[in-house]
């Protein structure tokens, strides 16, 4: 999720438009995603936010359904 600076008065972690990059899957990933910040940023200046272990949790909602899982239907599962 970027949020630019500025934008409102007072910044609250955002929490409608997040989404996966990639579908959830039940397999383990072939992938390794870095983030890396080249600059300072202050709190509300803008970024991405990641969840610590929402890797693990995705890949068992995709255990558990058989399939793969884009972000609304994820979405509407972790309701």
């Amino acid at each position: 999720m970027v949020t630019l600076p500025g934008f409102t008065a007072q910044w609250n972690v955002p929490h409608k438009g997040w989404h996966l990059d990639m579908p959830a899957v039940a397999d383990p990933p072939r992938m390794t995603r870095i983030f890396l910040l080249l600059a300072p940023s202050a709190p509300g200046g803008g970024g991405a936010g990641d969840i610590s272990g929402s890797h693990r949790l995705t890949r068992a909602l995709a255990q558990e359904t058989g399939r793969r899982l884009h972000s609304t239907e994820l979405r509407k599962l972790l309701a």
